[in-house]
């Protein structure tokens, strides 16, 4: 594709975007006649699109890990599915449901990247193809303002993420990070970059921070990294600071060949107004 090409599709992509968000009860056609808007109540209505655009697992696919498959841990899988097809029959339904998948779903963020693969009997007929990386720089107001929790997993708090909180776009009411360490390149990362840096989006109310590590004993595991959550400060945008509320962990069983036991710590911080 040319250069014109890519600039002529870009276009032509803002020019729907900001079309539908420009659509309103006032140019739609009511459809009274319709069972579906003229008679039923809009509460039932509500409960049905939010069934029927809301995100839900999909157990016919899986993710290929690279690596995460080999960390017992709280796992991604299996691979999420949100149905829009309803989106695009006409102009109201747009306007009553486009805002449901993105404020309903836990959407789920791989660094570095991950494959969705059909489950087939044989390998030979089994399909993968890479996640398309979600485009939060190209995310309009409206999707600024659905936006609800992203799921970010990773072996460290490397660069793209460092960049990902840069950007104004990227403003999630709520946060999971799941950072599983395989090697000491993982904890030398972690540490060498803290999460203590990163300014989160002033929109963000809750924090969840899962770290997944091998250690020989508990003992271990809670000195290197829960003990050391106490003199984390989170900050957000505007400068105001995010309290630790929770601190748990969780022991997985012994892989085959590991002398070590998995652990995962759990710390959740909250926002909450003072006064």
């Amino acid at each position: 594709m040319t250069k014109q090409a890519r600039k002529a599709r870009a276009i032509a992509a803002r020019e729907t975007r900001r079309a539908l968000e420009a659509i309103t009860p006032a140019d739609c056609d009511p459809q009274l006649q319709s069972p579906l808007f003229g008679r039923l109540p809009p509460e039932l209505r509500n409960q049905i699109f939010a069934l029927a655009v809301s995100q839900h697992d999909d157990p016919g696919r899986s993710y290929v890990y690279y690596g995460w498959d080999r960390i017992p841990m709280p796992s991604p899988a299996p691979v999420k599915r949100v149905c829009t097809d309803l989106l695009s029959t006409c102009r109201l339904a747009y306007y009553e449901t486009s805002s449901i998948p993105m404020r309903t779903s836990v959407i789920q963020m791989f660094f570095p990247n991950v494959q969705i693969q059909a489950n087939c009997a044989s390998k030979s007929d089994s399909s993968a193809a890479f996640i398309t990386p979600l485009k939060v720089d190209k995310f309009t107001r409206k999707n600024q303002a659905d936006l609800n929790h992203i799921h970010i997993f990773t072996p460290w708090l490397r660069q793209p993420i460092r960049y990902l909180f840069k950007l104004h776009q990227f403003v999630p009411k709520k946060i999971t990070i799941t950072v599983g360490w395989r090697d000491i390149r993982g904890r030398y990362w972690f540490y060498g970059f803290p999460i203590t840096e990163i300014k989160f989006p002033v929109q963000l109310q809750e924090l969840l921070l899962q770290i997944v590590d091998r250690r020989s004993s508990e003992e271990d595991f809670k000195a290197d990294v829960l003990d050391k959550v106490d003199y984390w400060v989170l900050t957000r945008k505007d400068e105001k600071h995010l309290k630790l509320v929770d601190t748990s962990y969780g022991r997985f069983v012994k892989a085959a060949a590991d002398d070590d036991t998995w652990y995962c710590g759990s710390l959740t911080w909250r926002f909450q107004e003072s006064g």
